[in-house]
């Protein structure tokens, strides 16, 4: 067997250039530091080696090696566990390619690193480097410095710490990201991914389906996936498009939102302000406390939940909803819509709820406090249901003759007839008194004459 050690190989002339080869031979894994002037260091030794040297390209063993390069240089492991460092410009660091063989790749400049199909570390900190993983369960860290990553490989760990801006393009599925301060691009494709976004600005497109995704920063949110979950950042504003089903919680930040062909659940942040634009595939949006609300119909169906204190407006003319309050005094303003929405007031406690409907034929069903409810234009009913109300006072404000009064579970005992003549009328309206003491004053009314005919009983 050779010695370890290097042998030089005769310069060859190409193009008029001299190209000078250096051959590292051996059994028993040489450390060689290697001067200047080679263009190739061929790393021919049967035992893991160790090698210094700069402004050269390096072709590693099959056994694997250690790799310190500085300058311009390029390193092309082929196999074993490498580990590769390289501190220069315009580097190029590639890790094995077999299956099963581990690398740790960390280039300190600017340049290209790549890891091969084994489980990698590769560490990026500099001006400018474009990453490259491929393996499973790749750990990638951009410490500084504006970079590129694309992983391909699945489970990757992409950890970015610095305040730099980074591009990153991830397809394999089960991965994991950290972003930093600086901003980010991000397109990825892959599947059930975790996503910890930085306090940077972010532009995100989510391709795969079960990603979940952790704002911090002001973010651009592209969903063309599906049963994806995002949760915005806490101060900073988000804008979400999805184009089939997710689901996404305002951090507290303020959330604009685009449906799509999915359904998709939208859940608001307390004191926030989310904007809410519905696709064909309908909405279930849920307010939380002292939020404002405003949700545009579209062609799909919308649900839509209250929250104590919230402010919900619904408007447009494509589709209709259902508005529930659900708990907390509260107001679910749909004067902008055209469809035919149901309301149902609050039935915890004797909290508040306004009720305004639009142009179509609204029902509204009151609660269990002192609620009030106008219809505005369209045939509205207005309903009463005896295990719902607990005696307060109610207000109709714009009882008309296209409307109707209807009474659930009440003692039906008591006609039409005589509820209208023990009906109360003064300056406030005309007020009917129920039989388990809930009065309604129609305040809009000056005769009882004018709910003849309009009163049933069910």
């Amino acid at each position: 067997m050779p010695a370890s050690g290097p042998s030089t190989i005769p310069p060859t002339t190409a193009g008029g250039n001299t190209v000078t080869e250096l051959l590292i031979d051996g059994n028993t894994g040489p450390n060689v530091t290697v001067g200047s002037g080679w263009n190739y260091i061929i790393d021919n030794s049967t035992a893991p080696s160790t090698i210094t040297a700069s402004n050269t390209t390096l072709l590693g063993n099959s056994t694997g090696g250690v790799y310190f390069l500085s300058g311009t240089s390029t390193v092309a492991a082929t196999g074993g566990d490498n580990f590769i460092s390289a501190n220069g410009s315009s580097y190029q660091l590639s890790g094995a390619d077999a299956p099963g063989t581990d690398d740790t790749v960390f280039g300190a400049g600017s340049g290209t690193l790549a890891g091969g199909g084994g489980t990698n570390l590769l560490v990026a900190d500099g001006l400018s480097n474009v990453i490259l993983s491929s393996g499973t369960n790749d750990t990638v860290i951009l410490a500084s410095g504006a970079g590129r990553v694309v992983a391909t490989g699945t489970g990757v760990g992409i950890l970015m710490s610095g305040a730099d801006n980074a591009l990153v393009t991830m397809s394999g599925g089960n991965g994991l990201l950290i972003g930093g301060s600086g901003s980010l691009n991000l397109v990825d494709n892959g599947s059930n991914d975790t996503i910890g976004l930085g306090s940077g600005t972010s532009t995100v497109t989510l391709g795969g389906s079960g990603n979940q995704l952790f704002g911090n920063g002001t973010l651009n949110l592209v969903i063309n996936g599906s049963n994806d979950t995002v949760l915005t950042g806490a101060a900073s504003p988000a804008t979400v498009q999805a184009s089939s089903s997710a689901v996404v919680f305002d951090g507290g930040g303020g959330l604009s939102f685009v449906g799509g062909a999915g359904t998709s659940t939208v859940v608001g942040a307390s004191g926030a302000t989310t904007d809410v634009s519905v696709g064909s595939g309908g909405l279930v949006f849920g307010a939380n406390s002292n939020q404002t609300a405003n949700i545009v119909a579209g062609t799909g169906g919308s649900t839509i939940f209250g929250g104590s204190g919230s402010v919900i407006n619904f408007s447009g003319s494509l589709g209709s909803a259902t508005l529930v309050a659900s708990g907390g005094s509260e107001t679910l303003n749909a004067a902008g819509s055209s469809g035919n929405n149901f309301f149902a007031a609050s039935t915890l406690g004797s909290e508040t709820t306004s009720m305004v409907g639009g142009s179509g034929s609204d029902t509204m069903l009151a609660g269990a406090g002192s609620d009030t409810m106008t219809g505005n234009a369209g045939s509205d009913y207005f309903m009463f249901f005896n295990a719902n109300t607990q005696g307060l006072h109610d207000y109709v404000t714009d009882f008309s003759s296209d409307d109707s009064l209807f009474l659930l579970g009440y003692n039906s005992s008591q006609s039409a007839n005589s509820l209208l003549q023990n009906a109360q009328v003064n300056a406030s309206g005309v007020t009917l008194t129920l039989s388990d003491n809930t009065q309604i004053t129609f305040s809009n009314l000056t005769s009882t004459s004018q709910l003849n005919g309009k009163i049933f009983y069910g």
